[in-house]
């Protein structure tokens, strides 16, 4: 977690610049470890988030709406108790550590003067926030943490407040860190400088600590890395004492957000950094989108597995039905056998558990063997046969059919799976969630309305010129194609592949190969092969392509068609970005 000393010490000089002096005016918790104070300051009112959370620990300004519990949890009700109408005097940072205390001063109910600390420390999942009175005895804190947890330190009401163990880091800031800086760099051990910085200074996340190493080996080969470190360490120090910090997101090539900070940025590649003017903002904005990631994952975690389930049933079913085909496979024989049987009639006697007869359905007339139920008589004998023969015919009838259904139900399950996994709004899932309520595939919980979601799909435009408009899910497949798309217009996809409709506005125009090619390459990025080379792309158009009645959503039949194999390609997906 990038959350480091360094990004507490950003957003410690912030709170001063804009909180110092202001007051408490409500208080929030809208979970078991996480309080909003909202704080009227320099004729603002700011909102500020203090989150002891495990995975997301924090504080900084913030834009989000809090709401209030059902039921007021009892450490809001005494931060209300001894905060409200109080005035925030005073923010400090203990060196570079992660632990801010938040100075309150105010009234009591008769009108003597108080004084109060809130203490955050973001410490993982041992983070807390800590209520003290004026002789920094603990008040109450969010987590209780007695000596059955830890017995190294007590965090219960009535203790005395004292600092986690520092673990004997060296500070940044002491007249030392200049010389031990320069002892790591003069170390022949590149790969693991990140490392000894890590283990010698407090302040440092891994993040941050890597990003440093970058900055200093940016320099040439061969250069004073030693010195050159000396020279970043002293910038980092002059910059966090003016408060000149440069706050930003990290992105992947997918926009993925995935780390934040405030410093060392030289080395890093302008299209994967997100830069804003305030170290709050950041940070809002990392944890916000964290949180609609993390919304979405488990939305989509919970579709995966409803699909999946009915996928893995529909294969067992198609198994099943293989080996009742693979069964019934030999039933002309068994009508031959009857019909044999009946013809020799007269040679067979009751007892016999064999009888070989001439083949006169064969050009050769072979000789057969066929078995023989002793305890019957011959004419029962040819009528097993015959009854045997009457299922088999049936069940191979039967498993043929229902054998095609469930191949096209498995691929429909396996575009599914393909969507899913490819949604990246809460509006894509919303569409395929209704697609499988609709489907019958998952239940609606909740009795309401079925929200009916505007159809957007991707559009593209050709280097000709041309639309493209790429489906996101079955609902948009089948809208674009028997709704959005005219006659004359093409239809692309890849063949017998999950992957999306693909169509190309022609508007009764020529469509230029490079356009197609471009479309055919779109429909193999944005299919289950996206990773995979020489992707078959299926083209024709429009008035080609039909439903069939009662198919499921996004499956057609088309002909008339022609195949070009392509390779995806997303730099042509990015250039063609309408």
């Amino acid at each position: 977690m990038p959350f480091d000393g360094i990004v507490l010490r950003a957003v410690s000089n912030e709170l001063n610049s804009t909180l110092i002096n202001g007051r408490v005016e409500k208080i929030f918790q809208p979970s078991r470890d996480e309080v909003f104070i909202n704080i009227y300051s320099n004729n603002n009112r700011l909102r500020l988030i203090a989150s002891a959370n495990a995975s997301h620990p924090r504080i900084h300004l913030t834009d989000s709406e809090p709401f209030n519990m059902p039921v007021t949890p009892n450490f809001c009700i005494l931060l209300k108790k001894h905060l409200t109408g109080s005035r925030l005097t005073r923010i400090f940072q203990p060196g570079l550590e992660r632990i801010l205390e938040l100075k309150f001063e105010g009234t009591d109910d008769i009108g003597d003067p108080t004084t109060r600390y809130l203490v955050i420390e973001i410490m993982g999942k041992h983070s807390n926030l800590i209520l003290l009175n004026e002789n920094r005895k603990i008040i109450d804190s969010i987590k209780h943490i007695d000596l059955e947890i830890s017995r190294l330190r007590e965090i219960m009401p009535g203790r005395d407040y004292i600092y986690p163990n520092t673990q004997d880091k060296l500070n940044i800031f002491d007249s030392f860190a200049a010389n031990k800086i320069q002892e790591i760099f003069s170390v022949d051990d590149t790969d693991n400088i990140h490392k000894h910085i890590l283990e010698s200074f407090s302040g440092f996340s891994p993040f941050a600590s890597r990003e440093f190493s970058k900055e200093v080996f940016s320099a040439k080969e061969g250069a004073d890395y030693p010195g050159i470190a000396s020279k970043v360490l002293q910038d980092t120090i002059n910059n966090l004492n003016l408060n000149i910090v440069n706050p930003y997101i990290i992105r992947d090539e997918n926009g993925k957000l995935l780390d934040f900070h405030c410093l060392f940025t030289s080395h890093f590649d302008t299209n994967s950094i997100i830069r804003f003017d305030s170290i709050s903002k950041a940070l809002d904005n990392y944890y916000q989108s964290k949180s609609i990631q993390g919304k979405l994952t488990s939305k989509k975690a919970e579709l995966l597995s409803a699909v999946g389930t009915k996928l893995e049933k529909c294969i067992k079913k198609i198994n099943i039905q293989t080996k009742n085909l693979s069964d019934s496979a030999e039933k002309e024989n068994l009508k031959l056998f009857g019909e044999l049987i009946t013809s020799n009639l007269y040679r067979i006697f009751e007892g016999m558990e064999e009888i070989i007869v001439t083949n006169y359905y064969d050009p050769a007339c072979s000789e057969l063997t066929i078995p023989l139920n002793p305890n019957i008589s011959p004419a029962n004998n040819a009528q097993a046969y015959f009854k045997k023969y009457s299922k088999a015919k049936k069940t191979h009838s039967a498993a043929t059919l229902l054998l095609s259904q469930l191949e096209k139900d498995k691929f429909y399950f396996e575009n599914l799976l393909f969507q899913i996994e490819e949604a990246n709004t809460d509006y894509d899932i919303s569409e395929i969630k209704n697609e499988l309520v609709t489907e019958k595939i998952i239940s609606e919980n909740i009795k309401s309305k079925k929200t009916v979601l505007p159809l957007v799909p991707l559009e593209f435009i050709s280097s000709d010129g041309f639309v493209i408009l790429v489906g996101k899910n079955n609902r948009q497949n089948d809208n674009l194609t028997f709704k959005t798309a005219a006659r004359t217009d093409f239809w692309l996809h890849t063949r017998n592949i999950p992957g999306s409709h693909v169509i190309i506005k022609a508007e009764k125009k020529d469509v230029p190969e490079s356009t197609l090619m471009e479309a055919c390459t779109l429909a193999a990025y944005h299919s289950k092969s996206r990773n995979s080379t020489h992707v078959p792309v299926d083209y024709t158009l429009v008035k080609y392509v039909k439903k069939p009645g009662g198919a499921k959503p996004g499956f057609v039949i088309y002909d008339d068609f022609k195949t070009i194999i392509v390779d995806p390609d997303i730099s042509i997906l990015e250039r063609l970005k309408k």
